[in-house]
């Protein structure tokens, strides 16, 4: 691995690079500032002109399966999103939930058509876990809009192990998901915008 213990980015010419992240999993880093935070915004910066630009971590900002808050999801949030919304990434891909997910383009917590989408939740070779539904307890009502079960992120979801298969070509993004049986269970493009 590239870079710093737990962390670094493996750039494939001047048209991709993926940064690979830790959300808390190993030894003396963290997710809310020094030094992960600070290395993550001075690569992402200098790489602001690559086409495609893919975070990779483990625990999900956008949870498929779990509440949405806690577990260092907002520690992401408040941290990495701003970084990626500033440098022009436009997919992230997120593990941990043992699911299925793509959300919503998201920006400032908010859906906005110019916003990043999560994709994944890493569900290969594990065994599936149910889709989270709504849930009644203090703030997490902001979570989800009136008579939803999902939190309004949530795009699409499914308690499905899958892989996911990207084809790039110049500055487009397509992304197809395949569960286990072959079977496509969800498919997104994205272009850059103006």
């Amino acid at each position: 691995m590239p870079g710093h213990k737990g962390w670094g980015v493996i750039d494939f010419s001047d048209y991709m690079s993926i940064f690979l992240l830790d959300t808390d999993h190993g030894k003396g880093t963290t997710v809310a500032g020094e030094p992960q935070t600070v290395w993550l915004s001075q690569n992402l910066e200098t790489r602001r002109h690559i086409p495609h630009l893919f975070p990779v971590y483990h625990v999900p900002a956008y949870s498929s399966v779990r509440s949405p808050d806690g577990g260092g999801k907002d520690r992401i949030r408040n941290n990495w999103l701003p970084l990626f919304e500033q440098n022009g990434v436009r997919v992230v891909f997120e593990n941990h939930d043992h699911a299925y997910k793509r959300t919503y383009p998201m920006r400032n917590g908010q859906k906005d058509s110019r916003g990043i989408v999560f994709i994944g939740d890493g569900a290969w070779g594990v065994g599936a876990r149910e889709i989270v539904s709504r849930q009644v307890e203090d703030d997490r009502e902001i979570w989800y809009d009136e008579g939803s079960e999902w939190p309004r992120y949530l795009k699409k979801a499914e308690s499905a192990n899958h892989f996911i298969l990207v084809t790039l070509h110049g500055t487009h993004q397509h992304f197809i998901m395949i569960d286990n049986d072959n079977n496509v269970i969800d498919e997104f493009p994205a272009t850059i915008r103006p």
